[in-house]
């Protein structure tokens, strides 16, 4: 029986939301996809909590709902995203949510030790509305989480009776939201759900079990780390309950908004660009060179990371390799934030090397579509990676990535092999093993090509031409939600 769209109501549940809040890809995604499911008809409404650092959202806000849970008061206000007119349900709740700054992380990197608290509240405020008890007059039939920070929510309604529609998507599984049994009887949640069945695990209660196991359909962002988080090396703990809901799992790319990440139309470039003049893109470079203070000349190789600062993402291979890198003619600069330690490495090898590495430790939207623009190689050495988006934006924008051949990265990087045929379909470079002298040895490989002006150019323009629109990846989801139905 097919569905179709326009037969949908979504209540689409998602601890960040650009541009409101961001602090990686999850963010783009839930803007991203839930614009494309409306503009095909869709009755979709986002919820997220209302954070004190929120980014102001459009001048339409309207409180919607007020109500209590567990004695805190809970203020329910409707705005939207201007650019998709996509409504956005913020849950208002000072309590848990009033605080600024990160909103999982306080100042030190460190998470916040009342997480359990807060996305719980999330949960069972998101569980209300979509079993229509908060006064909306809307009850949706597709209730879609992500991550873990929304998986006690499909627990919460699988509970209550709902045994249909419940979508859970694991955008990266390293995060689990794992806490003590304290906090699950501080957050007096029904006695039975502390089970092997349910949200216990290994005498801990974990969010992300309670969403695997409570959902009628389980995704991950692409098809080859859904086949590699039911291995031990990348399920992290995981991989036995996942192997057990095999029969639910699958994988759907991500997608990239288009009106965002476009060369041709970018808001944020002084220079735009597309395949029938790709020579300007060299303009956005010598800019960004100019601006942070590097040599300036066109024709050194300029490398890129726009990164989350930690581990998974494989930044220690980066500092591993800078002094052998840096005694290249190349330059590099590396925008992101993170753990304390690799902040203070990078800041260290930028005072050194002030005319061939920059290192921005923030995270700044603006920047990011400029480095994209500027840089000739993207790096991305990610340990695991469960889609990735960087790596697609920078192909669109003709800047090469060098990948690590895991999740995403594999599905979405065609990887240059020497001779005709293999230019032909390129897109990027591979490598296999997470050490810092293959690494090393593909970059080496990539600056050799770089060398060769029309090989080069043809990885650029068959990066620019890549297909990475919502379009295909929103039909698998409204197969994966008909299924969730039946």
């Amino acid at each position: 029986m097919a569905i179709g769209a326009d037969n949908l109501k979504i209540l689409y549940a998602s601890s960040e939301v650009y541009p409101l809040m961001k602090t990686g890809g999850l963010a783009d995604v839930a803007q991203s996809l839930p614009a494309t499911l409306h503009a095909m008809g869709s009755d979709i409404r986002i919820i997220m909590p209302n954070y004190g650092s929120i980014n102001s959202a459009s001048s339409d806000e309207k409180t919607i709902a007020q109500f209590e849970v567990g004695g805190e008061k809970i203020t329910l206000i409707e705005t939207h995203i201007s650019k998709t007119r996509v409504p956005v349900i913020l849950v208002d709740c000072p309590t848990w949510f009033g605080r600024e700054g990160n909103p999982y992380l306080d100042s030190k990197g460190i998470a916040w030790t009342d997480n359990a608290q807060r996305f719980a509240m999330f949960s069972k405020v998101v569980s209300l509305v979509a079993q229509n008890k908060t006064g909306l007059a809307w009850k949706p039939n597709i209730v879609h989480c992500n991550d873990w920070q929304t998986g006690l929510t499909l627990t919460l309604l699988k509970h209550a009776g709902i045994d249909k529609g419940l979508v859970f998507t694991i955008h990266n599984i390293a995060y689990q939201g794992v806490f003590p049994r304290s906090d699950f009887v501080s957050l007096q949640l029904p006695e039975e759900l502390w089970s092997i069945e349910t949200l216990e695990y290994y005498g801990q209660m974990s969010f992300l079990k309670g969403g695997i196991v409570s959902c009628n359909q389980l995704n991950t962002v692409s098809p080859k780390f859904a086949e590699e988080i039911q291995t031990s090396e990348y399920g992290f703990g995981m991989d036995g309950l996942l192997k057990s809901n095999s029969d639910k799992l699958r994988g759907i790319i991500n997608g990239v908004d288009l009106k965002e990440w476009s060369p041709k139309e970018d808001s944020f470039l002084s220079y735009r660009y597309g395949i029938q003049d790709l020579q300007i893109k060299s303009k956005n470079k010598l800019e960004l060179q100019e601006r942070f203070g590097l040599t300036v000349d066109v024709k050194i190789p300029l490398f890129a990371s726009i990164t989350r600062l930690v581990e998974q993402k494989g930044v220690d291979l980066i500092i591993d390799i800078l002094d052998k890198l840096l005694a290249l003619d190349v330059q590099f600069i590396i925008l992101g934030s993170g753990e304390e330690k690799i902040e203070k490495k990078l800041r260290n090898f930028a005072q050194r090397n002030k005319k061939k590495l920059h290192a921005e430790i923030r995270y700044d939207e603006s920047l990011a579509h400029k480095l994209t623009a500027a840089a000739d190689i993207y790096l991305m050495p990610s340990r695991f990676e469960p889609c990735g988006l960087n790596q697609m934006y920078s192909q669109l924008y003709g800047t090469v990535p060098i990948v690590r051949n895991s999740g995403g990265l594999a599905d979405t990087v065609i990887n240059y092999t020497k001779g005709q045929q293999g230019i032909n379909a390129a897109t990027g470079f591979m490598f296999e093993k997470c050490e810092s002298n293959e690494f090393f040895k593909v970059i080496n490989q990539a600056l050799d090509c770089y060398k060769n002006v029309s090989l080069w150019k043809q990885l650029q323009i068959n990066g620019m031409q890549q297909d990475f629109s919502w379009q295909t990846s929103s039909k698998n989801y409204i197969s994966m939600y008909e299924e969730a139905l039946r």
